[in-house]
């Protein structure tokens, strides 16, 4: 059952299935289609799956199927590694030594921006991420922002959408913590390029949409955007996704955020309820999760135009019964059979001339010229747009020394760290894993990456 063998890792953890064994031995737990996540004691995750399960449980009364849209840990322990384990495989700085725990957590399919050559994509998909985006209105309407939702945070499982990996979320209610999370998003939207912040961040700046929708220079501003933002974080965030991988145009958000707009003014204890109700405009099929308890809207009432009766003085007059004219059935005619000389593919019908036929052979000539010439435009396009090598010299590579060389000037460093570290550690988050890869070597500009 235990076996501990690498499958993945992402920024600060390290994925085993099977799972890797506990320490002392826990009796009775579950482990079938689980995976072991290994994270640092410091790292506080532990205590971040305690708040969720928390979280969920108030949730449940309003919202009984709010635990089938989010993956979190069911059991943890202290992960005991054998030495056929390849704990050498895993490659976070931070889990080579010291303090760990092994959240055992259930097994899920592939992550969102991995499914987007999906057949199903455009069909089922929109439906799935709606009701995703509605069971997270519910968390952060119940205090529980979780701040990190990009594509490789969203994935498949059990036939619907959820939302993973709850390491940076944290209590909105908790003024510290809030206070301390926007000074750090203020600082940074200004060279972080994440789809998920794209909505977000005109709330923060007072720019595009959101200009001048809320006072600010009012104590009553004030507090109503830090609501604004505590209770659409997540919600906002999955728009910019889902509008950044193709599930959703922009018309579709433009139509949402107005909508959005002119609910931030309304009663703001019905805030988290006026936002189910628009969320279905931002996709295409307007379906609601079934047992989310989301009030229809109230048709407009219609006016009805009151008719006159009149009385006719004159006599009807009853037309004579016509009875319908006979229909001959249509003559088939017999199907005409091709000469024995030729074969089927080459058999031409005897009402074209054998010019007309030459000229169509000219107009199919001219089209597969114009073919092959369309075809070598998308394939240098393709080539422009390509990520390039893995080596330094790409675009990818260029975007990332520019990350790091903006982020050292505005980054604070922590204990035992320096600037260069935590401001390769952010651009790795925003440049890399957004487009399905992290980083493997940057020495002197030189940049190599891999797979997540």
């Amino acid at each position: 059952m235990y076996g501990g063998k690498f499958l993945a890792n992402g920024a600060d953890t390290c994925v085993y299935d099977p799972p890797v064994s506990c320490d002392p031995p826990t009796p009775g737990m579950n482990v079938q289609n689980k995976v072991s996540r290994i994270v640092s004691v410091t790292s506080g995750e532990r205590e971040k799956q305690e708040l969720l399960k928390k979280v969920l449980k108030d949730i449940e009364p309003v919202f009984p199927r709010i635990r089938e849209f989010v993956n979190f840990a069911t059991d943890s322990c202290t992960p005991k590694f054998k030495p056929e384990d390849e704990q050498q495989s895993c490659k976070v700085r931070g889990l080579q030594s010291g303090e760990l725990v092994n959240l055992i957590t259930p097994k899920q399919g592939k992550d969102f921006y991995r499914l987007l050559g999906n057949p199903e994509f455009k069909t089922k998909f929109p439906i799935a991420m709606k009701q995703l985006v509605i069971a997270m209105s519910y968390l952060n309407e119940y205090g529980l922002m979780h701040t990190d939702l990009h594509a490789g945070n969203v994935a498949f499982m059990n036939g619907r959408l959820v939302a993973h990996d709850w390491g940076r979320c944290f209590d909105s209610r908790n003024e510290i913590k809030l206070n301390s999370y926007l000074d750090w998003a203020k600082r940074t939207s200004g060279i972080d390029s994440r789809p998920e912040y794209k909505y977000i961040i005109p709330i923060l700046e007072n720019t595009k949409y959101f200009k001048g929708v809320i006072k600010r220079n009012t104590k009553e501003g004030k507090e109503k955007l830090r609501l604004v933002l505590t209770r659409s974080w997540d919600t906002l965030a999955l728009i910019g996704v889902s509008e950044y991988d193709g599930l959703i145009t922009g018309a579709d958000v433009k139509r949402f955020l107005l909508a959005f707009t002119g609910i931030v003014n309304q009663d703001t204890s019905q805030f988290s309820n006026n936002l189910r109700k628009i969320i279905p405009l931002a996709y295409e099929v307007p379906v609601a999760v079934p047992g989310a308890p989301v009030a229809p809207v109230a048709p407009l009432p219609m006016k009805v135009k009151k008719t006159r009766k009149v009385k006719s003085k004159t006599r009807k007059l009853v037309a004579p019964v016509v009875p319908p004219p006979v229909v001959p059935p249509p003559v088939v005619p017999p199907p005409v059979e091709p000469p024995k000389s030729l074969p089927k593919s080459m058999y031409v019908s005897p009402s074209v001339s054998n010019q007309e036929v030459a000229e169509l052979r000219k107009d199919i000539a001219v089209c597969d010229e114009e073919v092959d010439e369309l075809r070598k435009k998308v394939q240098d396009i393709a080539a422009l747009t390509k990520l390039g090598p893995r080596r330094g010299g790409s675009i990818v590579s260029s975007k990332f020394d520019r990350c790091v060389k903006s982020v050292r000037k505005t980054v604070k460093a922590r204990k035992g760290s320096n600037k260069e570290s935590a401001a390769i550690g952010i651009c790795t988050k925003s440049v890399l894993q957004t487009r399905g890869r992290t980083l493997k070597r940057y020495r002197k500009g030189r940049l190599t990456t891999q797979k997540l």
